[in-house]
């Protein structure tokens, strides 16, 4: 999908659930950012119902850890102190995934024991 095209998308979506639609581009990524700020604490919500645990924390793996502005944003809307790193993390996990898939690791302990090696 071209980012015009996602542009776009954005722009029904939002105007589909009865808001405005964004007029700068400045706009549409405070839209997104607040957007993924309130999934994020949607999904910690739903997690705790489902396992009645209360969390004190998120971590925050890979690429998108470096961005500040959306941690920020994902601490306040969570309530919940905002952990970030390692960068390599969601490289890491599909990895362990792969080798735990091809045989190489037993178990998720084993390969767990292996990153921290």
């Amino acid at each position: 999908m071209n980012p015009a095209s996602m542009t776009g998308e954005i722009m029904a979506a939002v105007e589909e659930a009865g808001g405005k639609a964004p007029a700068t581009i400045a706009d549409l990524m405070k839209c997104i950012y607040v957007s993924l700020s309130q999934c994020y604490a949607q999904a910690i919500r739903q997690l705790e119902g489902i396992s009645g645990k209360r969390f004190t924390s998120i971590n925050i793996v890979g690429g998108g850890c470096q961005d500040t502005f959306l941690n920020e944003m994902t601490a306040e809307a969570t309530g919940l102190e905002v952990i970030t790193g390692p960068i390599e993390g969601t490289a890491i996990g599909n990895l362990i995934v792969q080798m735990i898939a091809a045989g190489e690791f037993a178990d998720l302990a084993s390969a767990r024991a292996a990153i921290v090696r």
